[in-house]
């Protein structure tokens, strides 16, 4: 491993933002139901050193509830790293989700608890490896 991935300068996280949340309730919550939960990032390269991490996350049960929302996460990376690509592969497609993530698993925990009208719903811890598909709309 190379120890420029664990330096803090070497990425900098400016942020997430919720572009869209839509919910809709299509019935009553039933006892062990299997939660559906699609979730893949993708990037977007803004420059050589800026990108974005994309997440359309959805997430259901059958006849009981739909959620789907996008955030982006902000990121910028030294320029020192351009010609690393192992340490910037790394942070992009590894570190760059798993900082992001857990502003999602917040928001949708946050988001079901005040609903009242389904369980709160607490995403399992998600790791990320390979490599992230380019964000086409």
């Amino acid at each position: 491993m190379d120890k420029n991935i664990g330096k803090q300068e070497n990425l900098r996280f400016d942020g997430v933002k919720f572009y869209s949340v839509h919910f809709d309730i299509l019935g009553n919550p039933k006892e062990n139901a299997e939660i559906d939960l699609d979730l893949t990032p993708k990037i977007i390269f803004n420059s050589q050193t800026q990108f974005n991490i994309v997440f359309d996350v959805k997430l259901s049960i059958d006849e009981v509830f739909s959620l789907a929302l996008r955030a982006v996460g902000y990121f910028e990376m030294s320029e020192d790293l351009t010609d690393q690509e192992i340490v910037k592969d790394q942070l992009i497609h590894t570190n760059a989700p798993a900082i992001v993530f857990p502003y999602i698993r917040s928001f949708i925990s946050m988001f079901t608890s005040n609903l009242g009208t389904i369980p709160t719903l607490t995403l399992p811890t998600h790791f990320f490896n390979g490599k992230l598909e380019t964000f086409s709309e």
